[in-house]
């Protein structure tokens, strides 16, 4: 039987850390070596008393029940799926995709994908009641719950786009009016994108936006998402004005 290839990767919190690799030596981030990082962040969590041994072992539990998949062009690093109790809000993890391009990218970046994923995992496996408001809105928002595991275990920079993802979000349920919201469909799809595709981009567009020019004192302000949708507007309609002059 081949002797399976692995790296060692020197995590900032977790020690040394085992990749699978390919015969390139490319990371595999197959059942085995996912695993294995997520139960790095279970076992942090743990002995830092954010879990207790019974959350724990649900969760640990939920994780090896579920399918973990290799997918072509997935979108993003890696999502999870669930199947969800209406009305209980109970959640059972299903499945883990993983994009099959992960390999290319720097492991302390698929590493700390993953460990979002799993503060995305716990909360839904741990909080039915969260599960049940989310199922209200037509967006998920991590909140105070996920910011109780991802200050731990994500870099600073990962809970600052994702406070300002967060606030993004809540700004389109919320804040932002219908006339608005049409507008950012048309502008989207005037750039490419269907229109299930708008809403991840915007959100990206934004978080990008807004993390290159964070504020350096307490007396400045970040860019608002709804100063963000004015500025796109005035961008796309002073472009069209341009384009119908030039006619």
């Amino acid at each position: 039987m081949p002797t399976k290839k692995t790296i060692k990767f020197n995590h900032e919190k977790f020690g040394e850390i085992t990749l699978n690799t390919t015969e390139k030596g490319e990371p595999l981030y197959d059942r085995e070596t996912t695993l294995g990082i997520l139960s790095k962040g279970i076992d942090y969590l743990y002995n830092k008393g954010l879990l207790t041994l019974s959350e724990k072992e649900k969760v640990e539990n939920q994780l090896q029940d579920c399918n973990i998949e290799l997918v072509d062009d997935l979108g993003s690093l890696c999502s999870l799926n669930y199947v969800y109790n209406k009305l209980t809000g109970s959640a059972k993890l299903t499945m883990l995709y993983i994009d099959e391009n992960s390999k290319y990218l720097d492991k302390e970046s698929m590493i700390t994908g993953l460990l979002d994923q799993l503060c995305d995992a716990i909360v839904t496996v741990l909080c039915n009641e969260v599960n049940l408001k989310d199922a209200e809105k037509e967006f998920k928002v991590k909140g105070k719950e996920w910011e109780k595991y991802a200050v731990t275990l994500l870099p600073e920079e990962e809970i600052i786009s994702t406070h300002f993802r967060n606030e993004a979000t809540e700004y389109l349920t919320k804040g932002i009016t219908e006339d608005r919201i049409e507008k950012l469909k048309e502008i989207y799809e005037y750039n490419g994108y269907d229109d299930g595709e708008w809403i991840d981009y915007f959100l990206t567009d934004y978080i990008e936006v807004v993390m290159s020019d964070l504020p350096e004192s307490d007396d400045e302000k970040s860019l608002t998402p709804e100063e963000y949708v004015d500025d796109q507007i005035y961008i796309y309609e002073d472009d069209r004005r341009m384009e119908r002059e030039n006619q």
